[in-house]
């Protein structure tokens, strides 16, 4: 994980930076769903935690947050990764398929379409990260702004 991290450093923007963080963090997490119900769960931060914590919170600051503002937003921004991935990859390898036929009880023709197959329900759930993300992301910059 740290590696992975480490080829993050020197983003043109704090932004960059920080959406570099969040998917490498869900690589890692999908790729092992026993780390995110371990994160969910932990009340002390690892090494490894504190140094992302840390890495998020001054990008964040660089981006113009501070006091209760850099606090919240870096939770909402906690939620969004490790909550994706919780709810994501809670029935890996099969979650796919379950997530699939979800969206096929579904009335909309939008959700038949995307029940198609499991990986296109995989497309949606990344790209429904990728929108979380930014939208914390937009906050941020709103708010500092």
């Amino acid at each position: 994980l740290d590696g992975k991290l480490e080829a993050a450093a020197g983003h043109e923007s704090p932004r960059a930076e920080i959406e570099h963080v969040a998917q490498v963090l869900r690589e890692v997490l999908m790729a092992h769903p026993p780390l995110a119900v371990a994160l969910a769960g932990v009340s002390e931060q690892s090494d490894t935690g504190a140094r992302i914590g840390d890495r998020i919170v001054d990008a964040m600051a660089r981006m113009g947050l501070e006091g209760d503002d850099l606090v919240v937003h870096y939770q909402l921004l906690e939620h969004v990764v490790v909550g994706a991935c919780l709810f994501d990859g809670d029935d890996a390898p099969d979650d796919w398929e379950r997530r699939r036929r979800g969206y096929e009880r579904i009335g909309a023709r939008e959700f038949r379409a995307v029940a198609r197959s499991g990986a296109s329900a995989q497309q949606v759930a990344d790209a429904a990260f990728e929108a979380g993300v930014r939208l914390v992301l937009d906050a941020c910059e709103r708010r500092a702004g």
